[in-house]
């Protein structure tokens, strides 16, 4: 069970192993109640647009918790968006090197691609050197296939690019909880080491609701 308590704007995390089994049902069942109450905030608050403070009273009562819980809970949601914020910064960062060496391997393809033309065609008249026609045309073939494959990366960094730079400036931020690699792993069981659905989804929702914040007085 992983504990973490944050003082002011320094968070700092605890980690302990608990002798025996008598206190974990029940730090388990307080972790999946925050788990559910910071969920249902974050859309609250990152997709519906809500105020918190008009959401308090609502969560107060709703999952029977207490003021210094709610802080709590909004506390974590506000720390995970702005890590998502600065995420995406340097993502966009990572996006924008991926499309200059795909750019830089298009224009390579390109100039050979160029270059084997001119071969072909400067040497097939003076005989200087022996032309394979089977051979050039494979090779101009696995190079078009190159620049082929170079242009429809572009496109995808590009269109990639445009949706995270629209999500920075729109302030909205994309949080999968849980883990976005164990989420996709329920498309791929079996290569993922899982057996069934059920099997996934119990492991899901245990890395969903695994941990919870305590604030300091």
């Amino acid at each position: 069970m992983l504990v973490r308590a944050g003082v002011a704007a320094m968070m700092v995390t605890f980690e302990a192993k608990v002798p025996g089994l008598g206190p974990v049902p029940l730090l388990s069942a307080y972790a999946s109640l925050f788990a559910q109450a910071e969920h249902a905030l974050y859309v609250d608050l990152e997709v519906r647009g809500r105020r918190l403070n008009e959401c308090k009273k609502e969560y107060l009562q709703g999952f029977g918790l207490t003021a210094r819980q709610f802080n709590a809970v909004a506390t974590d949601v506000r720390g995970k968006v702005e890590a998502a914020k600065e995420a995406q910064k340097l993502h966009i960062e990572q996006i924008k090197g991926s499309i200059a060496s795909a750019e830089k391997g298009l224009k390579k393809a390109e100039r050979r691609l160029a270059q084997i033309g001119k071969r072909s065609l400067r040497t097939r008249p003076r005989q200087k050197e022996p032309v394979h026609d089977a051979d050039v045309a494979q090779e101009r073939r696995r190079l078009r296939f190159g620049r082929h494959q170079r242009r429809r990366r572009l496109v995808c960094l590009r269109a990639r690019l445009a949706r995270v730079e629209a999500d920075l400036s729109a302030g909205r931020v994309r949080i999968c909880f849980g883990g976005k690699r164990l989420f996709r792993a329920q498309f791929h069981l079996a290569e993922n080491g899982y057996t069934s659905l059920a099997e996934w989804r119990q492991e899901y929702r245990r890395a969903r609701t695994s941990q919870f914040l305590c604030r300091a007085p």
